[in-house]
């Protein structure tokens, strides 16, 4: 945490950015008045590279959900779920123009939930991004395997274990050099 202090201090923003979310997500054994210093620290750094780097611009209709996007790169998760649950209805009118990482976040709320409405609504949103992305031809093949087998699980988690083993097997068949194959062939 000093070096990433100082890295701040010094206006070294970027460095200090990158050291404190890295330790946030790599270092768990740590009391959580020491992770709450952290988030801070990364929460105030996170505003300072806005204004400069990464600022979203205001009138972008995306702006509220791709703000979702960077409260889960510095490592705030509970702010990220609360930011996309005020935004749902903004979710769902532009889900097509979402980043896939915000729409795997979203569903794995969802999914967290463990209910048949969150399990419905996580199958729904994976599939219309399925749908569109294979119609528009700009989905990279890595998302559309992540995609599928968050699909998957969705299915697995909600008991509906035969359609699970068939979209398992899609991202197997598909995506077979995956990273997603991997996890669909011991998921």
């Amino acid at each position: 945490m000093p070096f990433a202090q100082r890295f701040a201090k010094s206006g070294q923003h970027g460095k200090a950015s990158a050291l404190v979310t890295a330790m946030l997500h790599k270092i768990t054994s740590v009391d959580s008045s020491r992770k709450k210093t952290a988030r801070d620290l990364a929460s105030k750094l996170f505003t300072v590279i806005s204004e400069f780097e990464i600022d979203l611009d205001e009138g972008n209709p995306l702006a509220p959900l791709l703000r979702i996007g960077m409260l889960l790169q510095i490592g705030d998760r509970p702010a990220a779920v609360n930011q996309y649950m005020q935004q749902r209805k903004l979710f769902d009118e532009r889900i097509k123009e979402l980043p896939v990482s915000i729409l795997l976040f979203a569903a794995t709320v969802e999914n967290e939930t463990s209910s048949e409405a969150g399990w419905a609504r996580s199958e729904d949103m994976l599939r219309l991004w399925l749908v569109h992305g294979s119609e528009s031809q700009q989905a990279i093949p890595e998302d559309q395997a992540a995609v599928q087998l968050l699909l998957a699980e969705t299915y697995f988690e909600s008991g509906r274990y035969d359609i699970a083993r068939s979209e398992y097997t899609t991202v197997l068949n598909q995506f077979s050099d995956s990273e997603a194959a991997t996890d669909a062939r011991f998921g």
